[in-house]
């Protein structure tokens, strides 16, 4: 398993952007995420997903801003169905101090909540998520995955929305 040099843009809207790379797949969230946005972000990755059916790792980077319950119960549906080919997932909150630590915690009892079928850690930067997410490649396909590249696709998803709906 090798990492191409280009990565594919799979979803690029003004509330949620995802984007690929070999087997590694970004989502960067503007706002906060809504039912129909999570339809759209589900259609949009399943080709990649389905492609990787030996697995692939995601990295998430939230915004700060609550779902509804509705959207809540579709985002976790939605790791669920992810779940048969995903490795494990990063969630990087970037958020520094004692409010940092407060809110990775809280996060961490979320997801734990939801019960997902891989693992998933919350991280506290891009360079985290990018290590995490190598070494987990690394150790399912022994071969090497530059946590560079893979840092790389994270700044490029997190990069200023488009002006798409």
């Amino acid at each position: 398993m090798t990492l191409m040099n280009e990565s594919q843009v799979l979803l690029d809207s003004r509330d949620v952007r995802a984007e690929a790379l070999g087997n590694a797949i970004a989502t960067a969230w503007h706002r906060a995420p809504r039912t129909d946005v999570i339809a759209t972000l589900a259609e949009a990755v399943k080709p990649f997903h389905d492609a990787h059916p030996e697995g692939a790792v995601l990295l998430i980077v939230p915004t700060l801003d609550a779902p509804d319950e509705a959207a809540r119960r579709e985002l976790q549906a939605f790791l669920q169905r992810l779940g048969k080919s995903l490795l494990a997932a990063a969630v990087v909150l970037p958020i520094t101090g004692v409010k940092g630590t407060i809110i990775r915690t809280a996060a961490s009892g979320a997801v734990a909540a939801m019960r997902l079928p891989f693992p998933v850690r919350i991280v506290s930067s891009p360079s985290d998520a990018s290590a995490y997410a190598a070494d987990t490649l690394t150790k399912k396909f022994g071969s090497v995955v530059r946590a560079s590249d893979i840092e790389q696709l994270l700044r490029r998803a997190t990069a200023p929305f488009s002006d798409a709906p």
